[in-house]
């Protein structure tokens, strides 16, 4: 109990400072207005946000409403290395952003801040269904911009009050549907509203360009035909357990000829040598941090199959057309893992309680909408192994 009280004491002695230095630089800091045509656009969010919204980037570029302004972006660094080869073309400046020392360094949070301020820009764009209040909100205050505008909102980040005062920093609403639908709809349903025009994209994708990493190619050409896990998720609850990765592992490596690859963050690496011990098969090839963002899109669209979590890798997979399995226990169910059922390359995996339940869409909206405590792990490795089968059918 102590404990506790301590860490809210240390939370609300920083959040007090963050706040001060926020409104000390807002006030003291003056911008100069240089230029009408300069759009702020701002995200903050997760990789996956990132792959299901870009393609409406290239749509505001050329708009009727935007084509004559210079677009800065201000984004998460995370993305870093795939945004600057994949939409520099539309982009004149990036500014990145480490969420981590924005709220935990307070120097790295004055000099982004100065920068937003200094800059001026007429326009400024805040498309984030969930808004978080220390970040992207804070920036769009600091734009200075005469146009804020921001999207329909939920709480799944920040508190009543914290939208109640973070509302006056905009200045348009532009009011989506109040009903639970995929991100990536609700992106476009924004976009349109915003353009005043029909966007006519069906779900995200990626084109990829020339690359000039020759040792990464000679790399996959070794590997030639090729299947990939992504067994690593940021929160707990979204990982399938390691020794259900072994097991359909040595089931692929016995039942048909592809190499396994597993991909791709640093923190996957004892979890890649733990399924590679568990399989017990040199057939399984570790690329944990091998491999860039953009690197990992050019492996994923030549590999046969992809086996993942519920995070970045499964929705790269959808936007380059590779066959999909994703392992999900529901969470935040209907705005990310849930595609169109037009889109027939993917198929999503839920623990039993909703397999058995899925025609009661309405109740389970109603109880998983935002958060999901359901134990990824009872997901039977069986059902996995026949959609694989059924996948991989033509090779078997």
């Amino acid at each position: 109990m102590i404990k506790i009280i301590f860490k809210n004491i240390v939370y609300i002695i920083k959040l007090a400072f963050i706040l001060v230095m926020d409104f000390t630089v807002f006030f003291f800091v003056k911008s100069v207005k240089i230029n009408e045509n300069k759009l702020l656009l701002i995200r903050t969010d997760a990789i996956w946000d990132y792959i299901i919204f870009r393609n409406f980037i290239e749509k505001l570029k050329k708009s009727e409403r935007y084509n004559n302004h210079e677009i800065t972006l201000c984004w998460n660094i995370r993305w870093k290395d795939l945004a600057e080869k994949l939409d520099k073309n539309y982009i004149s400046n990036f500014i990145w952003v480490d969420k981590t020392k924005f709220l935990t360094d307070l120097k790295y949070r004055y000099q982004i801040l100065r920068k937003i301020k200094l800059n001026w820009y007429s326009d400024c764009i805040h498309p984030i269904y969930s808004r978080e209040f220390l970040y992207g909100d804070i920036m769009v205050k600091f734009s200075n911009s005469t146009n804020r505008i921001w999207n329909y909102w939920d709480l799944s980040n920040q508190t009543r009050l914290q939208k109640f005062i973070s509302d006056f920093y905009y200045t348009k609403l532009i009011d989506n549907k109040k009903v639970v639908i995929h991100e990536f709809e609700r992106n476009k349903e924004f976009f349109e509203k915003l353009l005043n025009e029909n966007i006519n994209i069906k779900k995200p994708e990626i084109v990829l360009s020339e690359y000039n990493n020759a040792d990464f190619f000679e790399k996959l050409n070794e590997y030639w035909n090729f299947i990939v896990i992504f067994p690593w998720a940021e929160a707990n609850f979204r990982r399938w357990n390691e020794k259900n990765y072994a097991a359909i592992s040595s089931y692929i490596n016995n039942k048909f000829w592809f190499k396994i690859i597993i991909a791709w963050w640093p923190w996957d690496k004892k979890i890649a040598e733990n399924i590679i011990r568990m399989a017990g098969n040199s057939n399984i090839i570790d690329l944990t941090w091998a491999t860039n963002l953009y690197e990992l899109c050019i492996l994923l669209s030549k590999s046969k199959l992809l086996i993942s979590n519920d995070t970045s890798a499964f929705h790269i997979w959808v936007a380059v057309n590779t066959k999909t399995i994703c392992i999900s226990n529901w969470n935040h169910f209907w705005r990310f893992p849930t595609y169109p059922e037009n889109i027939d390359n993917i198929k999503v995996i839920y623990p039993p309680k909703i397999m058995d339940n899925f025609n009661e869409k309405n109740l389970l909206i109603e109880k998983y909408w935002n958060w999901s405590d359901l134990n990824i792990n009872l997901i039977n490795i069986n059902n996995v192994i026949s959609i694989i089968d059924n996948f991989l059918i033509e090779w078997s």
